[in-house]
């Protein structure tokens, strides 16, 4: 027959006591030999964290805001202009009449102004005859305008003929 040995009972191992009914026992990583946090050994929940992602994001967006009404406010140029056009030609003429249209413009910029561009709207009935500088096309509608340094003026002559019915009112559209 086996031997029965009788083992005192404070040589056997116990699980450790809870503290309270929550609350599990404290338990050692073998491997680091640290504690685990008290957060991972309750049932509590955790602190949060305040949304600082979402505040981020919101500061970001108040400077692009901020960004944008800045540029857009001190990029304006609408009361500025760098270019002025004067035409002057007849108010009235008598149908097949030889007229002509004086188109002065001046830089009101502070740099050179280059690669202008003048185009004409004719009326019906305008026929070209001449002009102090050469238009691009046959149709006398463009004309590429020499530089301009600043505060410089120039001139440029346009004639022709215009011919119509009596009491019409044309007119030439300058851009």
């Amino acid at each position: 027959m086996a031997k029965l040995v009788k083992k005192n009972l404070d040589s056997i191992r116990r699980a450790p006591i809870r503290k309270s009914s929550y609350e599990a026992p404290i338990v050692r990583d073998r491997k680091r030999k640290k504690e685990v946090p008290k957060e991972y050994r309750t049932l509590q929940k955790a602190p949060k964290r305040r949304g600082g992602f979402i505040w981020f994001l919101f500061l970001i967006f108040l400077a692009a805001v901020a960004g944008f009404v800045y540029w857009s406010s001190t990029n304006q140029t609408d009361d500025q202009k760098s270019l002025e056009l004067t035409v002057t030609g007849p108010q009235e003429i008598v149908s097949g009449d030889q007229i002509s249209y004086m188109v002065t413009y001046k830089n009101l910029d502070t740099v050179t102004l280059q690669q202008m561009e003048l185009s004409v709207r004719w009326p019906s009935g305008f026929y070209f005859d001449e002009a102090n500088v050469d238009p691009l096309d046959t149709n006398a509608t463009t004309w590429i305008l020499e530089d301009l340094g600043i505060n410089q003026e120039v001139s440029l002559e346009i004639k022709g003929q215009l011919v119509g019915p009596k009491d019409q009112e044309l007119s030439a559209i300058f851009n």
